[in-house]
């Protein structure tokens, strides 16, 4: 059955109590305007449940968090401008006293995270990247750009800490050759032309270059020292 009005081009409906409407298809060409709350479940086409609980909006489930979102399959959400700029912001509360976090999770479990720690002093704000089960602080930027990668507290632009930390450069069109420098107990440890599987390339060398990759000093896989030369 169609309720319309011939002439004209809004439909209202007053109550001061409820209207219930039971039909097998409500089918609505247009947009529907509602002042007030919609309570209940509403299922489409493919029957993806919409449900409301208080405050709380479920799609494919009763919700347990303020919004929750779940189907079979792979699950996708897409944000998108066709002529500007697109932002996915997370807000906590203005006073800065609290986290703002993006969580990773397997069912309800979680396995890692990106929080934002707000702090009312720029500097004292910080990002940390956690992972292994979320227990583990893998990095840390500062609010004042300093990263930290084992270390919550870093005091230097970047700064490796854990027990010996080492820094690698590997070469992967080179049968993974690499190079690497090792802190360990003040001592700074060099190492050229090792190799992923534990051994090292013969004619190994640690070169100095200045003003554009010139030379200036080598020290070659005997142990000599070659300055100018």
């Amino acid at each position: 059955q169609n309720i319309g009005a011939p002439s004209a081009t809004v439909l209202d409906i007053n109550a001061t109590d409820e209207i219930e409407l039971n039909a097998t298809l409500i089918d609505v060409n247009g947009n529907l305007d509602v002042s007030g709350n919609i309570t209940g479940t509403i299922a489409t086409a493919a029957q993806t449940n919409i449900t409301r609980v208080g405050t709380s909006l479920g799609i494919g489930l009763a919700p347990t968090q303020n919004f929750n979102l779940q189907a079979a399959g792979a699950v996708e959400s897409r944000f998108e401008s066709t002529d500007n700029d697109c932002y996915l912001q997370i807000s906590s509360d203005t006073d800065e006293g609290q986290d703002s976090v993006l969580q990773f999770l397997s069912g309800s479990s979680a396995r890692g995270s990106i929080t934002y720690d707000h702090n009312t002093t720029a500097a004292s704000q910080s990002m940390i990247f956690k992972s292994g089960d979320n227990a583990v602080s893998a990095m840390t930027i500062l609010g004042d750009g300093k990263v930290g990668i084992g270390t919550a507290s870093p005091d230097t632009l970047l700064n490796l800490e854990s027990a010996a930390p080492i820094l690698r450069g590997t070469d992967s069109d080179d049968t993974d050759k690499y190079g690497q420098i090792e802190f360990d107990n003040g001592d700074i440890v060099i190492s050229a032309d090792a190799n992923s599987g534990g051994g090292y390339q013969s004619g190994s060398k640690i070169t100095f270059c200045v003003d554009s990759g010139t030379e200036r000093l080598r020290i070659d896989n005997s142990g000599n020292v070659g300055i100018g030369t």
